[in-house]
């Protein structure tokens, strides 16, 4: 039984880990294109919760993954009704958008 019940959830790890690695390619170009944002603007505001109840939030999403890889940095701002993150690029996240940026001029001089 125990070792019917570890390969199931193997099985299922596996299944997860695969639709993630899928996600990201998928969505490569969104997370070159959040990047370049924050670098342009400084920073970047995703609403969490507007009087108190949360906000669906697929951007958070993104910005949760980008966190965890050390490539942002966020920080909750607080208002009198609403909360929001904060994030800006971390070291690491400021070296790929140079790398970024310099294959995309690379690529298209003009564009950049």
């Amino acid at each position: 039984m125990s070792t019917e019940l570890k390969q199931l959830l193997y099985h299922q790890i596996c299944a997860d880990f695969e639709k993630a690695i899928h996600d990201v390619e998928e969505n490569l170009p969104r997370y070159r294109e959040l990047l370049l944002k924050i670098h342009e603007g400084g920073s970047w505001s995703v609403t969490v919760t507007v009087q108190g109840e949360d906000v669906a939030n697929a951007t958070l999403k993104e910005f949760h993954l980008l966190e965890n890889a050390q490539i942002v940095e966020g920080r909750f701002k607080f208002t009198h009704r609403n909360i929001a993150k904060i994030f800006t690029l971390a070291e690491q996240g400021r070296k790929l958008v140079d790398k970024i940026r310099t294959e995309g001029m690379e690529q298209n001089p003009q564009e950049i």
